[in-house]
C-alpha cells in the first residue's frame, strides 16, 4: 500500500502547482519517495515540479496519449515510490478529458484545493455541490485544502461551515503568507529560468508543514499498487542529439526515457551555448521552448546554425516543433526588430500578442497515419514555403479541418504542433517510411 492522489482546483489560479510544489517538498523533507505527474500536456508545470524533486514529472494525457499508454506510464512511475502526486488541470471538471477523467480513470482519489479568499459560509454549497458532481462520476473526493485563507480564524469558520457534510479537511495556506510563482505573459517562468529560490521553496515548504497534516493526508490516499509490464522495442539503435538549453526545454520525460529504454543514446546540446552539433548523430530533435527570449543569442551564433543547415542540406533526418520550427526559419519579428535564425526553411516567424492553442489531430497526407499533439505558440508563419512540401493535414479535437502544415524538405520535418509519438516520427524518417 502506498498514497495516491491528484490535487485538483476548483479553477484555473486556485493554487494547485503552490500546493504540489510544497507538499513534494515537504515529504521529500520526511524522507518520503515521491513521484509527480501533471494531467495534461503542459511542459511548464512538470519542470516546477522538478525544481523540488531533482527530475521531471510525468506528464499523462488521456486524449493525446491514449489509454493504455497513460495507465502503463503512471504504473511504470510509480512503481516503488511511497507517494504518488498527480498536479490537475483547470478546475476538476473542466475540458474534456477533465482532471476528474483521469482521477476515474486511474482510481485515485481527489484532494480538492479550493479558493478561500472572500468567502465564508457560501464555501458551503461549492464544497456540496462538488461532492455532489463527484459522486455522480464516480470519483472520490478524499478531503479539501483551503487556499489563501484569512488566518486561522477565518479556517475555523470555513471548517464549521461544513461539518455536516462528512468531508475531512487537511488544512488550509493563509493569504498573508501566500507563495507565489512569477508569471509572463507567455505563461509561468519555465524551471530553467530559476523562477523559485531555495529561500522561496523553503518557506513554503515551512508553510505545508504547519498549516497542512500531510499524515492524516496520506493515511488517507492509501491505495493498493498493481504494477504490469510496460516495454517497446525498437529494431534498429540509434544516436539522437537533443536541443536542450534555455531556449528548448519542452520535452516529454517518458518519451526521452522511452527512447533510452529501447537502446537509444541520448546526447545533449545547446543551440545556445555550442559552436556545433555533436558528431555521430543518426538524428535530431529540436524540441519547444521560447527562442523568442533568446533570439538575439541564437542568432548570433552562426557556427551552430551553419551545422544545422549543413545537416539539413546533406539529406539527414531532423525533427523540429513549434520552437524548433521557428530556429529553422528564416528569422524571427519580434515588434520591428529581425532576428537571422538558420534559414533552413524558406520563411520568417513573427510574434503575436494572442496565442494559437489546442489538441489537434494530425493526418499525414497519402499515408492514412495519424497522430495526435497540442498547438501553443504566439508567433505565425510570414511569406512563402517554396521548396518544402506540407504533409499534415491539421484537425481540431472536435475534427474540423484547420490548415496543411508539417513542412517536409529532405529529411527534416517541422511542425507547431508538439506531438507525442516521437518515436514513429524517428522511424518515419530514418528508416524511409515516406511515401516521397
Amino acid at each position: 500500500m502506498h498514497s495516491k492522489f491528484l490535487l485538483a482546483g476548483t479553477h484555473s489560479g486556485s493554487g494547485k502547482t503552490t500546493l504540489t510544489i510544497g507538499i513534494l517538498g515537504a515529504l521529500l523533507e520526511r524522507g518520503i519517495k515521491v513521484q509527480s505527474f501533471k494531467a495534461g500536456p503542459d511542459f511548464i508545470d512538470t519542470g516546477l515540479h522538478g525544481i523540488v524533486t531533482g527530475s521531471l514529472s510525468v506528464n499523462l494525457d488521456l486524449w493525446m496519449m491514449g489509454d493504455d499508454y497513460v495507465k502503463g506510464i503512471f504504473n511504470k512511475y510509480s512503481e516503488g515510490m511511497d507517494a504518488v502526486i498527480i498536479e490537475g488541470v483547470m478546475g476538476l471538471f473542466d475540458g474534456t478529458p477533465s482532471a476528474a477523467d483521469l482521477a476515474r480513470f486511474l482510481k485515485v482519489p481527489v484532494i480538492l484545493i479550493i479558493d478561500a479568499y472572500g468567502m465564508a459560509e457560501s464555501i458551503r454549497p461549492v464544497v456540496r455541490g462538488y461532492m455532489e458532481e463527484a459522486m455522480d462520476k464516480g470519483i472520490r473526493i478524499s478531503g479539501l485544502i483551503f487556499n489563501r485563507t484569512g488566518g486561522i480564524e477565518h479556517y475555523k469558520r470555513l471548517r464549521e461551515s461544513i461539518r455536516d457534510l462528512n468531508i475531512e479537511v487537511f488544512g488550509h495556506l493563509p493569504r498573508n503568507r501566500n507563495f507565489q510563482i512569477p508569471s509572463r505573459h507567455l505563461g509561468l517562468y519555465r524551471a530553467e529560468e530559476s523562477p523559485l529560490s531555495e529561500d522561496a521553496i523553503g518557506e513554503l515548504k515551512k508553510m505545508v508543514n504547519e498549516f497542512i497534516e500531510i499524515d492524516s493526508l496520506l493515511k488517507k490516499t492509501k491505495v493498493k499498487e498493481y504494477i504490469p509490464s510496460f516495454q517497446s522495442e525498437r529494431d534498429k539503435k540509434i544516436t539522437v542529439g537533443i536541443a536542450r538549453d534555455e531556449a528548448f526545454s519542452f520535452y516529454y520525460r517518458d518519451v526521452l526515457d522511452g527512447l533510452r529504454e529501447q537502446g537509444a543514446e541520448i546526447i545533449e546540446f545547446s543551440p545556445l551555448n555550442h559552436e556545433a552539433i555533436p558528431d555521430n548523430l543518426d538524428f535530431i530533435y529540436i524540441g519547444g521552448g521560447y527562442p523568442e527570449l533568446y533570439a538575439e543569442r541564437l542568432s548570433r551564433n552562426h557556427s551552430m546554425k551553419e551545422s544545422i543547415r549543413k545537416w539539413i542540406q546533406d539529406g539527414l533526418p531532423l525533427y523540429a516543433e513549434c520552437g524548433g520550427l521557428m530556429y529553422l526559419s528564416r528569422g524571427i519579428y519580434i515588434d520591428n526588430l529581425f532576428y537571422p535564425m538558420t534559414g533552413a526553411l524558406p520563411f520568417t516567424v513573427r510574434m503575436m500578442k494572442r496565442p494559437v492553442l489546442g489538441y489537434r489531430y494530425v493526418e499525414l497526407i497519402n499515408t492514412g497515419i495519424q497522430c495526435r499533439g497540442h498547438e501553443f505558440h504566439y508567433s505565425m508563419i510570414e511569406g512563402g514555403d517554396e521548396g518544402v512540401e506540407k504533409i499534415f493535414r491539421v484537425f481540431s479535437k472536435d475534427g474540423i479541418y484547420l490548415k496543411e502544415e508539417g513542412y517536409l524538405f529532405k529529411k527534416t520535418l517541422s511542425t507547431y504542433i508538439h506531438l507525442h509519438n516521437i518515436d514513429r516520427i524517428i522511424k518515419w524518417l530514418t528508416e524511409g517510411s515516406w511515401t516521397k
